[in-house]
């Protein structure tokens, strides 16, 4: 009879954990969310005032309440309505989630298109097909999908996407990558899709009929896990050019001292070789932490520089009361962590703090022994942020430095956040804010910070990703050969 009953006990907990998931929200935890929200952008970031007019985020967040006031809303819906207020915040940082465990939209097999899509020279084309052996459709021009033309799905799509600057290029780029994870909620996504599509090569139309997905496809998850695998950091070199390449993939090294050893090796053979050129391909890398930046840029900037670390902490009440809240562990031990972390994190826990803590700590970036002074290339994309953008401003001074690629999503001489992520209490989507400031330039410059700048980092020479070979020698000569059709300037604009 126990047993029974335990049985019993076992499947009405799962029937309504599962009933739980798919139903709607509230009015009323909607507008606690909604309140929550605000709190963090305006007391959990670092200036949000510097970044976004409050005026008008205080006006979509009373619309957003106003319209499932009555009505409620699942998961998927709210967390639409907070990428749009999140659109008008001009930092990159700050930022909305809905993983796929609280997805309930996934929960409820709903449908997906298996399509993935890039943006270059105004063409929305296709990037992947999951499911397909049609590799002659990769790179081919989107014109519509389901009768909605590629114009007014990019259109859509930019609304929900937030960058620092206001460059139109990157906004295009990053809507185009977002494309499969938002295409299911703004756009209808049939059993069978009717895609149109032009051949740049014989520019005859044709037509794709690509069925919808209900669920991951482990096709999707194998090429992700082999994505992770690959190293963030790699080197080559062509004894015969006397050319090196090396790729940063990420500033997230798995071993910091690995990475240290890396570099420390790359640069002593750059130097033993008396190397002619060095590659710097940053392409797709979106930051990670600034000391690994720094690192680099040790070993690629021939003098010292001066480094300004602008930190902020804001309301560090509010930030300990969410982490706290957010901890698996006792109060009292989160507390005892924070204070025995770096020192933002000291600050941020310390007791009297209860305003606005601003630091100005000066550091500089000495020239390490192994330093490569000789003529650098920098490849970039709309991908690059955070402290990549470091990395970035630092060498746009450099001279003898080239970039290409296509704009960055941060900004030149701008800020770079640290970002600490919380989790709305009903709807448990997730949301970044900056809570530390971090701002690098020249010398005192960099004390005319209320001025926000809103340029992104443009390279000298345009180009898309899918234009640089991927053989190194071809690289090379393909990068000779862009420079001699361009006129460089020797100072550069800073």
């Amino acid at each position: 009879m126990k047993r029974l009953l335990f049985y019993c006990f076992i499947v009405c907990s799962v029937i309504i954990s599962h009933s739980q998931e798919l139903r709607k929200l509230s009015g009323d935890e909607i507008r606690e969310d909604l309140w929550f929200f605000r709190i963090l952008l305006e007391k959990g970031h670092i200036n949000i005032q510097s970044v976004a007019q409050m005026q008008k985020i205080d006006s979509l967040i009373k619309i957003i309440d106003e319209k499932y006031r009555t009505s409620g809303a699942y998961q998927y819906e709210f967390f639409l309505e907070l990428l749009k207020v999140v659109h008008h915040v001009n930092d990159i940082h700050t930022a909305v989630f809905l993983t796929e465990e609280d997805n309930d939209y996934i929960k409820n097999n709903g449908k997906y298109l298996p399509l993935s899509l890039s943006y270059e020279k105004g063409k929305l084309l296709i990037k992947d097909i999951t499911h397909s052996e049609k590799d002659k459709l990769i790179r081919q021009e989107v014109i519509s999908i389901n009768g909605k033309d590629a114009d007014s799905i990019m259109a859509i799509l930019i609304k929900f996407v937030n960058i620092d600057g206001d460059d139109s290029l990157v906004q295009k780029k990053l809507a185009a990558y977002y494309f499969r994870s938002l295409y299911p909620f703004l756009f209808p996504c049939l059993d069978s899709n009717l895609i149109v599509l032009k051949n740049d090569t014989s520019q005859l139309i044709d037509t794709l009929v690509l069925l919808s997905c209900q669920k991951k496809d482990e096709t999707s998850n194998n090429a992700k896990s082999d994505k992770s695998n690959d190293p963030n950091f790699s080197f080559f070199y062509l004894d015969e050019e006397r050319l090196g390449y090396l790729k940063i993939s990420s500033f997230l090294p798995s071993e910091l001292k690995s990475y240290r050893i890396f570099l420390r090796d790359v640069f002593h053979y750059l130097k033993k070789n008396k190397t002619d050129v060095l590659i710097l391909d940053l392409r797709n890398n979106s930051g990670g932490l600034l000391d690994f930046a720094r690192q680099l840029l040790e070993y690629l900037i021939p003098s010292e520089r001066r480094y300004i670390d602008y930190v902020t902490l804001r309301n560090n009440l509010v930030i300990q009361w969410v982490l706290i809240k957010n901890s698996f562990l006792q109060p009292e031990i989160t507390r005892f962590i924070g204070r025995l972390s770096g020192k933002a994190q000291r600050h941020l826990w310390s007791k009297n703090l209860v305003s606005t803590y601003k630091n100005f700590p000066v550091k500089s970036v000495k020239p390490n022994f192994f330093v490569y002074t000789g003529k650098l290339y920098v490849l970039m994309n709309s991908l690059c942020a955070s402290a990549t953008g470091v990395v970035l401003n630092n060498l746009y001074m450099r001279p003898n430095t080239i970039f290409l690629g296509t704009p960055a999503a941060c900004t030149r001489d701008g800020s770079y956040g640290n970002p600490v992520s919380f989790k709305l209490p009903n709807s448990r989507i997730r949301i970044t804010v900056s809570s530390i400031y971090i701002k690098q330039t020249v010398d005192t410059a960099f004390f005319n910070y209320k001025s926000y700048p809103f340029k992104n980092i443009v390279p000298h020479i345009i180009v898309e990703d899918k234009e640089f070979p991927t053989n190194l020698e071809e690289l090379y000569h393909f990068l000779l050969e862009k420079e001699r059709n361009h006129v460089f300037f020797q100072n550069k604009q800073k």
